[in-house]
């Protein structure tokens, strides 16, 4: 692969092969099944992954080819037309093997609901070739936007962009000023060839997401590929009359998102768990030769990380299971609903993160071991606990707020 400082856009080097929207939708456990034959791979590049910055194109490759890209694709576009219970199990099991890799795996299978929100030509604007769109960005109003005749011209930067390596469209949010009336945040869907790509990710954790800084320059973006940040965020946006009779596209927009990252969290911990059990029952101790299994210590231990992460692993089930309860657009709608769910998915990543600080406390100065994958987990989730959209003190603010009658100053809600 090319250093990841010279890519612009190596779809075409990757040869993703362009799929019709004929193919037949493939079911859930289909697909379950091929993310477990795909995930020893990524294990075994999960530390090339890392050097290399970004996810091995032959991992994006395989992901694609799988089909596990349009798990949330309506069919009418050649998509399997799933939820969010198989992208959340799907994701899980890529986790375990490489965090960064299911972490842009996740915003790509996502990528596919957000662009069945917009306008029906955006739409198929996004799907005309392919039944999934690889997608990266953020929807944080950074960009500076003008108002033009079919649409708005747009410059700015935003960092954090994962995903931008192999990514074909790009997502950037803007503040909108009309003539008349107050501003209006929305988001821009670009074409991966107008977008810059700035080197500037050399982090210490989740190094392998390739999640540069990204730059528009005066570009033209027609009415069809931006949606309102309000109708996003209350699951009004066009794909939710568009397709009327699947939920998952009536959903607010934040609910829903947290499924993208909350997956990587526990199906990390549950990876990181079961290397540590297997570590655990061959080590013995320097001066003694005591297995550690034998001690109590090391018992209770790993009782409290297994039993923890059983329990992260049932709280993002039944989180996810909300989300697919019948009226559950119309249930989260109310800001109420919205801050409890937000408070929910951060008290699952607050409790992956402690278990997994748990593990390498339990697994010794072996542990940070350059060879050893648990560094990498621990790295990635600390990194990942850090991330400003799951910030657990802006949530628990906004749901004290809320129960105190008041308005939360939290854009993103």
């Amino acid at each position: 692969m090319l250093p990841v400082s010279t890519i612009s856009h190596i779809e075409a080097d990757i040869a993703l092969a362009e799929q019709p929207h004929g193919k037949q939708p493939l079911d859930a456990e289909t697909l379950v099944a091929r993310a477990r034959e795909i995930a020893p791979r990524l294990a075994e590049r999960a530390q090339a992954t890392e050097l290399n910055r970004a996810p091995l194109d032959e991992s994006i490759r395989e992901l694609v080819d799988a089909g596990l890209m349009a798990i949330l694709t309506p069919t009418r576009f050649g998509g399997h037309g799933l939820h969010l219970d198989t992208m959340s199990r799907v994701v899980s099991i890529l986790a375990a093997a490489c965090p960064s890799t299911a972490w842009v795996a996740s915003f790509y299978i996502g990528q596919a609901w957000r662009a069945a929100l917009l306008p029906m030509e955006g739409q198929e604007e996004l799907f005309r070739s392919r039944n999934y769109a690889l997608g990266a960005g953020q929807a944080a109003p950074v960009a500076k936007v003008e108002i033009v005749p079919g649409g708005y011209r747009i410059t700015g930067r935003t960092a954090w962009s994962s995903g931008i390596v192999h990514a074909d469209w790009v997502i950037f949010g803007g503040l909108v000023y009309p003539p008349d009336g107050p501003p209006e945040a929305r988001t821009f869907t670009i074409p991966r060839d107008q977008v810059e790509m700035i080197d500037t990710w050399h982090v210490t954790g989740m190094k392998g997401t390739g999640s540069h800084d990204v730059a528009v320059h005066d570009v033209f973006v027609p009415a069809h590929r931006s949606l309102s940040l309000a109708d996003l965020l209350a699951g009004v946006a066009p794909g939710a009359a568009i397709h009327a009779d699947q939920p998952l596209y009536a959903l607010p927009l934040m609910p829903a998102l947290f499924v993208e990252p909350l997956p990587v969290f526990v199906g990390a911990l549950r990876g990181a768990t079961d290397i540590f059990l297997s570590q655990v029952r061959a080590r013995h101790n320097t001066n003694t030769g005591e297995a550690v299994s034998a001690k109590s210590s090391a018992r209770m231990r790993l009782g409290r990380v297994l039993a923890q992460t059983r329990l992260a692993e049932q709280m993002l089930d039944a989180y996810v299971a909300d989300l697919l309860t019948p009226g559950a657009p119309d249930r989260l709608r109310p800001l109420e609903a919205r801050a409890a769910a937000k408070m929910n998915a951060v008290l699952i990543i607050e409790l992956a993160a402690d278990t997994m600080r748990l593990i390498m406390q339990g697994v010794g100065a072996n542990g940070y071991r350059e060879a050893n994958p648990l560094q990498r987990y621990a790295r990635d989730l600390e990194i990942l606990r850090l991330h400003a959209f799951l910030d657990p003190d802006t949530a628990s603010e906004s749901l004290g707020t809320l129960a105190f009658g008041a308005t939360p100053n939290d854009p993103l809600l």
